[in-house]
């Protein structure tokens, strides 16, 4: 019985995550759809970012500041849903 619950819940898991994928509203679980364009077509992004891209000898208690591309609830932006990362060019 444990072994056909375990089957059922992956195979949800696996739908869930597919109709998340594919942006699908009419299916469950539409709560987990999240749609970040905008009514112009556009995708939502960070438009400019400051300092920008390649400034070097930058003070570590510089302020670091992201403009996006459309108004959003400010609210939201906590140091858990917007995070700076290191990435590395590979020439």
């Amino acid at each position: 019985m444990q072994r056909i619950i375990k089957t059922v819940l992956l195979v949800l898991f696996f739908t869930w995550g597919i109709n998340c994928i594919n942006g699908s509203k009419n299916s469950l679980p539409f709560f987990a759809y999240l749609d970040l364009s905008t009514k112009g077509g556009s995708s939502f992004a960070v438009a400019q970012i400051t300092p920008g891209s390649g400034v070097s000898d930058i003070p570590l208690n510089t302020s670091i500041q992201a403009t996006f591309n459309s108004a959003f609830d400010s609210s939201s932006v906590t140091s858990s849903t917007f995070f700076l990362t290191k990435v590395e060019i590979l020439f």
